[in-house]
């Protein structure tokens, strides 16, 4: 993302398109570096491009180039990266909001790097707020005491599900801490949510893969989005 304007500008001279219109993928980022680097590296990329809109590019129209950071592969090393989406809609479904993911980050910004950060994701607050409410605290409970069960049951070592359950941990509460959000549900709405992915977790260990089909979709209408 932070070659976009390159990559456009070599595209423009080879193809020489009457008008362009650019994309910019934020799921993938986020996927790979978490939602507060997805955004800032969208908004270089878009800085970025507007300089070079200024200097080449005609206004922007119909035609369109996508750029993803896995455009041609979802491998780094020996790790095969799932698909944003589904992998976002699991993490949703399991009571775990994505966008906490690499919430310890903030912990660590000095005061330059924090201002610095409010001053160009004005909206970090707000965004990560609004999907706290979807955070379900009863299944982070269940996932803790029935490690041994789920892990066998979704083919991870022990070790390996109490640390990232750790992590996920580590990164609400320097969420909270830092910018004062509170995690789990407040709304009505938000109560029905956590119902739902409460009997999402309980139908998927007991092996009720409708019964489990049925909760997910039943939480996602409530966000209005699979993930």
């Amino acid at each position: 993302m932070l070659d976009a304007d390159r990559i456009v500008e070599q595209y423009i001279v080879t193809v020489k398109p009457k008008y362009m219109r650019v994309f910019i993928a934020r799921s993938d980022p986020a996927l790979n570096y978490g939602l507060l680097c997805a955004v800032l590296l969208s908004k270089i990329a878009f800085s970025k491009l507007k300089l070079l809109e200024e200097k080449i590019v005609p206004a922007r129209r119909a035609r369109k180039l996508h750029i993803g950071l896995f455009g041609y592969s979802r491998r780094v090393g020996a790790i095969s990266l799932p698909r944003a989406i589904p992998f976002a809609a699991a993490l949703y479904s399991l009571g775990i909001p994505p966008e906490v993911l690499g919430g310890r980050v903030l912990a660590e910004l000095s005061d330059g790097e924090w201002k610095l950060m409010e001053k160009n994701y004005v909206n970090l607050r707000h965004d990560l707020n609004a999907v706290a409410g979807y955070l379900s605290w009863r299944n982070i409970e269940m996932i803790d005491a029935l490690c041994n069960s789920i892990s066998e049951k979704v083919s991870m070592s022990k070790e390996n599900l109490k640390k990232v359950l750790k992590e996920v941990l580590s990164d609400i509460k320097a969420i909270e801490e830092t910018l004062g959000i509170s995690f789990g549900p407040r709304k009505l709405s938000e109560r029905k949510h956590e119902n739902h992915v409460n009997n999402f977790l309980i139908s998927f260990l007991e092996g009720d893969n409708v019964g489990a089909s049925m909760s997910l979709l039943e939480a996602a209408k409530i966000r209005k989005c699979l993930g």
